[in-house]
């Protein structure tokens, strides 16, 4: 059973508000009531409520109430919407242990007042409360929320959170949230916010209305993992360690010994090595070392080893089916099934045929490519230490270009792409994303990601066909993917122009970034003729000639590209009609020959049969 008294807007001002109620109705107690709607009125205070025990669902918002009170009759409500008020305290809703929906978003306070939450009403709805939403309120931090363990649904948009470290904390204690909206708040301006956000999470699905799925929320958890273990490496200097330690002890023992360090903070090193003496080495010498005898090779031994390869080979045979040997050497090089194809074309066919079966058969692909799936892909990443294509003679791909392939061939989200770019502490994986996002992503995407990375000015290393390394930097190998046709041994898809994309809105022109500078040094004499109304025409003219300069020439580089395609298909046509010619004299030739084979054979029958009636 339901009772509505929602107001209708028909008529004038005076008639609407003779509508609104200024006070809860009182109406007769029942059991039978359930919802009850109070919306779009002018009440201020909640009252009559107490009659009513088995109500569920309570609307009250867009009132003028300020306190809430007189709701702790109301054991069973499970859905409160209170929003567009005047509420200054959350409180109050300590009885209501079945309340699963609150909605209190947007109270009207005086001096942009934030809204005070009641330690006690909070934990009483720990355990209950599903949906929140305190958007639109001024909060200044989350931590009060804590206690909402099964918290689902959060809607914290426009407050004043700022305090990205005190968000991630408090969404660790929510297990089951999986929808949040922060837009609005001052955090969502941050660097990596939404990385941060999903990094703490557990199973969140959606965050700012864009979904999240399991492999990008699971690829980005393991990528703050994997960043916490490389950044809490310790150096340890194993002098101050042990004061009396010789000083020609090689690379290989200070390692050992750090290890051993830091897994075990009570191992007695210094009576470990107090054993080497300065002057001697620590190692003995490889020729010093006794020589093994070999064993002699006896029938008997040499027929015991022919039946146990034997035994081997059966027991291969028996067990493994001969299909799946076969199909197990090609399983790890197909793409996946659900894979969408790139530029019309199967994302891996980006690389040329003869490189791709290199990467087949190079020992990186095999050994630390296999079954290899987009959340692990950034373990791997990690451990590059340059970029490249292929080296040496026999065609070796480097690493850098196997996980370009097996990005390929898994196709991973573009969150992952994106987080790979996005990052700062490891350049190698940045520039395998950039690279990535060139081959596979649009024009407009190439130029959105890639373009912000011309601010990166960190050293790369590069290893050439000659397989020797030489220095590079981010910029440059960014510049390199946006103009070249060929990085890395393999040829780039083509992208637009960017004034093409420009000049049809998709993307901002670029600014040069020493233009403001330029204007702000031209000094102004006492003596100048020219007043600022005169110079700022005078600027004006400027940029127009400029970008008349510009147009034209964009206008010539399209000119010549529409005169160098004229040419090409010129080509092609004479091509055509040369091939066209060889076909015909092809077919002329082939026509000769025949005719000429068809009246040898017929002159040999002729003759056949001449000598036949002869004799």
């Amino acid at each position: 059973m339901e009772y509505e008294t929602e107001n209708v807007k028909s008529g004038a001002q005076t008639a609407e508000d003779k509508n609104k109620l200024k006070s809860t109705p009182k109406l007769s107690p029942s059991k039978d009531l359930s919802v009850i709607y109070l919306y779009n009125n002018d009440i201020e205070n909640i009252e009559n409520l107490h009659v009513f025990p088995n109500l569920t669902s309570l609307y009250l918002q867009n009132n003028n109430i300020k306190k809430m009170e007189n709701l702790k009759n109301l054991s069973k409500l499970r859905k409160l919407y209170i929003g567009h008020n005047k509420i200054g305290v959350l409180e109050g809703l300590e009885t209501l242990q079945r309340l699963e929906e609150l909605h209190i978003e947007k109270q009207s306070l005086p001096d942009n007042n934030p809204l005070c939450l009641d330690p006690r009403t909070i934990f009483a709805l720990s355990e209950s409360l599903c949906i929140l939403n305190i958007s639109h309120n001024n909060l200044t931090s989350l931590s009060y929320l804590s206690p909402l363990k099964n918290l689902v649904v959060l809607n914290a948009a426009s407050n004043d959170i700022d305090d990205i470290k005190d968000v991630c904390q408090t969404i660790r204690n929510w297990y089951h949230l999986k929808e949040a909206s922060f837009n609005g708040n001052p955090i969502a301006k941050r660097h990596r916010y939404r990385e941060d956000i999903i990094a703490n999470s557990f199973q969140l699905n959606s965050l700012d209305g864009k979904t999240i799925s399991d492999v990008t929320r699971n690829f980005i958890k393991r990528f703050e993992e994997e960043k916490l273990i490389h950044g809490s490496k310790q150096n340890i200097n194993l002098a101050d360690i042990v004061p009396d330690l010789p000083r020609n002890y090689p690379t290989a023992l200070q390692k050992a010994a750090s290890a051993s360090i830091l897994r075990d903070s009570k191992c007695r090193l210094s009576q470990d090595l107090s054993v080497f003496d300065e002057t001697d080495a620590v190692y003995i010498a490889w020729k010093t070392l006794p020589k093994r005898k070999p064993l002699l090779k006896t029938p008997q031994r040499l027929q015991n080893k022919r039946n146990l390869n034997a035994e081997k080979k059966r027991v291969v045979i028996n067990t493994f089916p001969q299909f799946f040997a076969i199909n197990l050497a090609t399983m790890a090089n197909r793409t996946v099934k659900d894979a969408k194809s790139v530029h019309g074309t199967n994302p891996q066919y980006l690389v040329e045929k003869i490189i791709r079966s290199r990467i087949y058969d190079s020992k990186y692909w095999k050994e630390e490519c296999f079954a290899l799936t987009a959340e692990l892909l950034v373990d791997k990443a990690m451990e590059l230490r340059f970029v490249g294509g292929v080296f040496g003679g026999n065609i070796k791909p480097t690493p850098f270009l196997c996980l370009t392939l097996k990005m390929l061939q898994i196709q991973p989200e573009k969150d992952i792409v994106v987080e790979f770019i996005k990052n700062e502490e490891f350049k190698y994986v940045r520039a395998l994303g950039a690279f990535y996002m060139r081959l596979t992503g649009s024009s407009l995407d190439c130029y959105k990601y890639l373009e912000p990375l011309y601010n990166d000015n960190r050293k790369l290393r590069r290893q050439n066909r000659q397989a020797q390394f030489e220095l590079i930097h981010m910029d440059e190998f960014i510049d390199e993917l946006l103009r070249d046709e060929r990085v890395c041994d393999v040829i780039l898809p083509r992208i637009q122009k960017r004034f093409v994309l420009e000049e049809n809105n998709e993307i901002e022109a670029k600014v040069s970034a020493l233009e403001d500078d330029l204007d702000e040094d031209i000094e102004m004499d006492d003596d100048s003729k020219y007043d600022l109304e005169e110079l700022a025409k005078e600027k004006e003219k400027d940029k127009r000639e400029r970008k008349r300069e510009r147009s034209k020439s964009r206008e010539r580089q399209r000119s010549r590209e529409r005169e160098r395609h004229k040419k090409d298909k010129e080509r092609d046509r004479e091509r055509d009609k040369d091939r066209e010619r060889d076909r015909d004299k092809d077919r002329d030739k082939e026509r000769r020959d025949k005719d000429r084979r068809e009246k040898d054979r017929d002159k040999r029958d002729k003759k056949r049969d001449e000598d036949r009636k002869r004799r």
